[in-house]
């Protein structure tokens, strides 16, 4: 088993910044907009990383814990200031539901056009990223499972930290 460095497997928080949108943006959108609860969606696929993460419960609950702790924490938390939190949560589990073989369908807006402008920067990612790794820690998410997800997220980082 390989176990990932944090900073070369911290892709992650990319991902969870990708779903955000400015309160500008979000105030033209509707309740319509709001991503369904990731247990109503479609059957996860048997022996996924999802099914092997807890599924439903376990992947909204990494989402919401996620983004609770990197709104407050100081390394991570300026490009979360005028972020609906909610919706955050909402579209991020279903992206990662997506992502590990849940079912579901993320339909938001891509990781590239929601983090342009942003000037997120290499120490806010690790910084997201060490945030999720301690939250699926906190959720009893293995290490074998931690590193398969963190593998997964890790090109997204191209699309989110500006240079």
């Amino acid at each position: 088993m390989t176990i990932f460095a944090p900073r070369g497997s911290l892709l992650v928080c990319l991902l969870v910044l990708s779903t955000f949108q400015t309160t500008h943006a979000q105030s033209a959108r509707t309740a319509a907009d709001q991503a369904p609860p990731i247990a109503e969606l479609e059957a996860p696929v048997p022996g996924s990383l999802y099914v092997r993460m807890g599924g439903a419960h376990n992947v909204q609950a990494i989402a919401a814990d996620m983004i609770d702790h990197v709104a407050k924490d100081p390394r991570t938390e300026r490009p979360f200031e005028k972020v609906n939190l909610t919706r955050l949560k909402s579209l991020l589990a279903v992206k990662f539901c997506e992502l590990t073989g849940g079912g579901c369908k993320y339909t938001g807006d891509s990781m590239h056009d929601v983090h342009a402008g942003l000037g997120i920067n290499e120490a806010e990612f690790y910084g997201l990223v060490d945030v999720l790794r301690d939250s699926m820690r906190r959720h009893g998410i293995g290490l074998q499972e931690r590193n398969e997800f963190l593998q997964i997220l890790a090109p997204i980082k191209r699309d989110v930290v500006e240079h």
